[in-house]
């Protein structure tokens, strides 16, 4: 039986399922009933209703790839500072990913893991909040690992398998993963949140380029120039910054 190893909480609770829809769901369903301990851990190598961010579906071949849920209570976060944790996780994926690959991956606002123009993963945050704070957090992951063929539907899928030209352990990486993570919101809790910005901002996709976007349709050039307080995407255009919430906004490749 594996268990994580290197961590202070996060997946000292380990629930490791052979299959399930969503392991985002199955946290939902323990946190309804029972009081689950702060930063336990739902795996699964086999997800077949995986949830995507805004009501998207994430697709996962069996047994290839890597599915999980973190649960956490991060009351020292207020509501409007949310995105703050939206940093933090997307930092520690792609750093504990490049450490392990060599390669350079790169965070796609506001939730993708992206090697170039392909996607490897997305991250999915679902937080309760009670009056100015955040109570409860379950932090979901979907990255393709081992996974060479695609649904022909899907824009740019890829998978570190097809990046990296190598098999890798699942669970493994999954250790790896989740001690980033842990690192990441240790970082947080101390309140650093400047330094997490700064963070994210350096391994954000497109980062001062010049770039192609989509608004209701009209195409328009601008250059990224990081992420507000509240997670919009900055964008200068023709040298006037303007921000944008998600969906507000589509990249064009």
């Amino acid at each position: 039986m594996f268990t994580i190893k290197d961590t202070l909480f996060i997946g000292k609770s380990f629930i490791d399922l052979a299959i399930i829809d969503s392991t985002n769901n199955y946290a939902q369903q323990l946190l309804a009933n029972s009081q689950p301990a702060d930063g336990t851990l739902i795996s699964t190598f086999n997800q077949n209703k995986g949830k995507g961010y805004h009501n998207n579906t994430w697709l996962s071949e069996a047994n290839k790839n890597l599915s999980f849920s973190i649960i956490l209570y991060p009351n020292f976060i207020d509501a409007h500072q949310q995105f703050y944790l939206n940093m933090a996780i997307s930092i520690a994926i792609v750093e504990a990913l490049n450490d392990y690959s060599k390669k350079e991956f790169l965070i796609k606002w506001p939730n993708d893991i992206y090697f170039n123009k392909k996607k490897i993963g997305g991250i999915l945050i679902e937080n309760s909040i009670i009056g100015s704070k955040i109570n409860t957090c379950i932090i979901g992951v979907g990255l393709n690992i081992n996974q060479k063929n695609f649904n022909a539907a899907l824009p740019n899928p890829s998978s570190l398998k097809l990046i990296t030209n190598k098999t890798t352990d699942l669970y493994k990486l999954l250790n790896e993963l989740v001690k980033s993570i842990e690192s990441k919101y240790q970082i947080l809790q101390s309140g650093a949140f400047e330094q997490l910005a700064q963070q994210y901002k350096n391994q954000l996709y497109g980062i001062n380029k010049l770039l192609k976007f989509k608004i209701d349709g009209n195409l328009f050039e601008g250059i990224i120039k990081g992420v507000d307080d509240f997670g919009r995407l900055v964008i200068s255009e023709n040298s006037i910054e303007k921000k944008y919430h998600y969906k507000e906004i589509e990249y064009v490749f």
